[in-house]
C-alpha cells in the first residue's frame, strides 16, 4: 500500500520554495540590512524613538546591550515593531531577503531570548511588557524563517514551552482575532505566535525532540480546543511540523482519539487556513495506523469524502475557466494534504470500503487532472490502494488497461499543468 507524509506550509518558508535570508551576528547590519537605506546607530545608542522607521536586529541588539533594565521598555517595543512591521510579510521583507550574502549564516538571537525569559517570569501583566512580549515572539518567529536560526538553545525552548503550558483562554471563546496588540486578547495572540514559532522550530529533529520532551504533544492537544481562528491555524499547523518526524507521529497517535475527532471539526472551519493546516496534520498522522483507525470511527470519511468533492468540483470548473480565487481546488496546500490522506486511509480494509460506498473514487480521478503533482501521485498511490483488490481475480488485460489509464491521466494533468500559470498563494505569517 502507498503511504506517505509532508511538510507544514511553514512561517518561514517563502511559497517559491526557498527560505528568507539574514545576517550573521558579525555584519554590520545597519550597512546591510536596507542596502544603504538606513543611516548607522552611533556605537553604544539606539536610534531615538522619533526617528525608528525601519529598524534591523543590529539595532536591537546593540540597544539590548547598552540597556540594564528592560522594564521601560517603550524604545525597546518601538524598535521591535519597526522590524516587525518591515519584515512580517516575507515577500516584501528586503532584511530577510534570500539574496544577501550572508543568507546561510545564523544571528545572534540571544539578547530576544533573554528578553523573552525575562518577560515570561514577570507574567507580562503591565501593557509595556504586553507588547514588548508579542513583538519579541513575531521578532524571533521572523528569524527562524531562517533555518541556522532554529538552532535554539535548550533555554529558548524551554521558554517557549513554559509560556505556552501557562497560557489559558480567555472567558470569551466567540472572539475572532483581531489585530490589538494589548488587552483582554492579548493571550490569543501570544498563544498564536508561540505555536507559529512552534511550526518553525519543529522542521529540525532536534528541536522536535526538545518539544515532546517537555510535554508538547499534550500541550498542544490543549490548544486545539481553543476557539480564536489564528491559534487554531497555528497549532495545527505545529502538529503538522511535528508529524514529519516519525517520533512526533507515535506520540501524537498515542493522543489520537482526542487528537482526530478535532482536527476532523476543523475541516469544517470557515477560515482557509485553519482547515488547510488541519487537513496536513491529519495527512500525516495518517500515515500510522492509529490514526487511520480513528478517522473512520470517528465518521471521518465522509467528511474527507465531502472535502474531495468540494476541491474535484472546483478543479473541475477550472478546467472551464470558472474557478473563483476562493476556490478549494485553488489551494495547492490543501489540495495535496487532501490527496495524501485519502492514499494513506485507504491502506485499510473497512475504510477503503467506505470511501467506496461515499462515493469517493471519481473525485478523486478528477484531482489526477490538476495542476499539482504530488497531489497526482497521491491519487494514484489512493486508486491503486481503493481499486487494486477489486482487480483481482480479473484477467491480465483490465489490470493492464487500468494501469495505463493511470498514466494516461498523469500524462494529461501534466500537460494542462504546463499550459496553466503558478496559482497565487496567501501570504504567509
Amino acid at each position: 500500500f502507498w503511504s506517505g507524509v509532508n511538510r507544514a506550509d511553514a512561517c518561514w518558508r517563502m511559497y517559491s520554495g526557498r527560505y528568507s535570508g539574514g545576517v550573521s551576528p558579525s555584519t554590520s547590519l545597519q550597512n546591510i540590512a536596507g542596502h544603504g537605506q538606513v543611516p548607522k546607530t552611533p556605537p553604544g545608542k539606539a536610534r531615538p524613538p522619533g526617528v525608528v522607521g525601519r529598524a534591523t536586529l543590529g539595532d536591537i541588539n546593540q540597544h539590548l546591550r547598552t540597556v540594564k533594565d528592560v522594564r521601560d521598555g517603550s524604545i525597546l517595543d518601538q524598535l521591535l515593531q519597526a522590524y516587525v512591521s518591515a519584515n512580517e510579510i516575507v515577500r516584501m521583507s528586503e532584511d530577510m531577503s534570500d539574496t544577501e550574502p550572508s543568507y546561510q549564516a545564523a544571528d545572534d538571537l540571544s539578547h530576544l531570548l533573554s528578553v523573552l525569559d525575562y518577560i515570561s517570569n514577570q507574567a507580562a501583566k503591565d501593557i509595556p511588557h504586553q507588547s514588548v512580549q508579542l513583538h519579541v515572539l513575531k521578532t524571533i518567529k521572523i528569524l527562524t524563517r531562517k533555518a541556522p536560526n532554529r538552532n535554539l538553545p535548550p533555554r529558548g525552548i524551554a521558554t517557549i514551552m513554559k509560556m505556552l503550558s501557562q497560557a489559558q483562554p480567555p472567558p470569551s471563546p466567540s472572539y475572532v482575532s483581531q489585530d490589538q496588540d494589548t488587552g483582554p486578547h492579548h493571550t490569543f495572540r501570544v498563544v498564536s505566535e508561540l505555536v507559529n514559532l512552534l511550526l518553525n522550530l519543529c522542521y529540525e529533529r532536534d528541536n522536535v525532540d526538545s518539544v515532546l520532551d517537555a510535554n508538547g504533544a499534550n500541550i498542544l492537544a490543549e490548544k486545539l480546543r481553543w476557539e480564536d481562528r489564528d491559534v487554531l491555524a497555528g497549532t495545527s499547523g505545529a502538529i503538522q511540523s511535528i508529524c514529519y518526524q516519525p517520533r512526533g507521529r507515535q506520540e501524537f497517535n498515542s493522543l489520537a482519539s482526542i487528537i482526530i475527532p478535532r482536527l476532523l471539526q476543523l475541516l469544517n472551519h470557515d477560515n482557509s487556513k485553519v482547515h488547510t493546516r488541519a487537513i496536513g496534520a491529519l495527512h500525516n498522522l495518517s500515515s500510522m495506523m492509529e490514526a487511520v483507525l480513528a478517522i473512520r470511527d470517528n465518521k471521518g470519511v465522509p467528511i474527507l469524502v465531502a472535502l474531495l468533492i468540494k476541491a474535484a468540483c472546483d478543479i473541475k470548473d477550472e478546467s472551464k475557466g470558472s474557478r473563483s480565487a476562493s476556490a478549494l481546488g485553488g489551494n495547492e496546500e490543501l489540495v495535496c494534504s487532501l490527496a495524501g490522506t485519502f492514499q494513506n486511509i485507504s491502506r485499510e480494509n473497512s475504510t477503503r470500503k467506505l470511501i467506496l460506498e461515499e462515493g469517493g473514487v471519481s473525485p478523486l480521478t478528477h484531482l489526477l487532472f490538476c495542476n499539482y503533482v504530488p497531489a497526482q501521485a497521491a491519487v494514484v498511490g489512493a486508486l491503486m490502494n481503493i481499486l487494486g483488490p477489486e482487480m483481482e481475480g480479473k484477467h491480465e488485460s483490465t489490470r493492464a488497461s487500468f494501469k495505463k489509464m493511470l498514466s494516461l491521466a498523469l500524462v494529461v494533468g501534466a500537460t494542462v499543468s504546463c499550459t496553466k500559470p503558478p496559482p497565487s498563494h496567501p501570504d504567509v505569517p
